[in-house]
């Protein structure tokens, strides 16, 4: 996070990078995207073979939830 923000509707204040993602301005591509889910396989894999479980879970940014406050 870069740390800087701004404050929108209804006083809410949101990361800018936050903000940038909603509108889809900071997409990597599928490639990126593709890449990381390998990586992400592999662990998996590894951590399975010796019986760990592995849960992923993303967590929605507050510029998701409170989308009507955005621009």
């Amino acid at each position: 996070m870069d740390g800087k923000a701004v404050l929108l509707k209804n006083k809410n204040l949101f990361y800018i990078n936050n903000v940038r993602s909603v509108i889809g301005d900071d997409f990597k591509g599928k490639q990126f995207i593709t890449g990381r889910i390998k990586k992400l396989q592999l662990v998996y894999d590894s951590l399975q073979a010796r019986g760990i479980p592995l849960f992923v879970v993303i967590a929605p940014g507050k510029a998701n939830l409170y989308r009507e406050d955005l621009p």
